[in-house]
């Protein structure tokens, strides 16, 4: 695999950048997403399923 240039590292910094300032700061946490809808600016996948009514599957 060929790595990034320095250049496209920057536009990708740049549009990480870019859509925190549009979403907020939480899109850079795993499922920030889904922040403003559980009122939790670190929400898990746990806390999702269960908002979902779906948390009867996690032991499946």
């Amino acid at each position: 695999m060929t790595p990034f240039t320095a250049q496209e590292i920057k536009a990708m910094t740049a549009r990480c950048d870019a859509l925190e300032g549009r979403f907020g700061k939480e899109m850079h946490n795993d499922y920030g997403w889904a922040s403003v809808a559980l009122k939790n600016p670190k929400p898990n996948f746990a806390q999702i399923e269960k908002a979902a009514s779906l948390d009867h599957w996690r032991p499946r």
